[in-house]
């Protein structure tokens, strides 16, 4: 049961990535430099795609699932971590405690397979 709940919220989570990030693209609300954004889309989208897969393969009881899983989550704290800052000090506090949520989130993901040891 609880590899089909991590399964299914890794996956959910990663294609909320992609479509959170095709909303923050729009021309008017870019604020980086084109560097800058370029490596952080490649950071976002691979961290996307981890929990997309890693989710899919805990789903098929596969052997790698740990190892995707746990990079993709690590991804996934550092990233909300660096999110709920950025609203944060823009006094979006709504936006503030759901990545800080979605930051336990990605630690009990960890911590729950690191117990198990798929």
């Amino acid at each position: 049961m609880k590899d089909k709940i991590i399964g299914w919220y890794s996956i959910l989570l990663g294609i909320s990535i992609i479509i959170l990030w095709t909303f923050i693209l729009k021309p008017e609300s870019q604020q980086e430099g084109r560097v800058e954004m370029g490596f952080h889309l490649m950071s976002e989208f691979l961290m996307a795609c981890f929990c997309i897969v890693g989710g899919v393969k805990i789903l098929l009881k596969s052997r790698k699932s740990l190892l995707i899983l746990t990079l993709a989550h690590g991804m996934v704290i550092y990233s909300t971590a660096n999110a709920a800052g950025y609203y944060g000090e823009r006094g979006l506090w709504p936006m503030t405690i759901i990545f800080l949520f979605l930051f336990s989130l990605s630690l009990v993901i960890i911590s729950a397979n690191l117990k198990t040891g798929k």
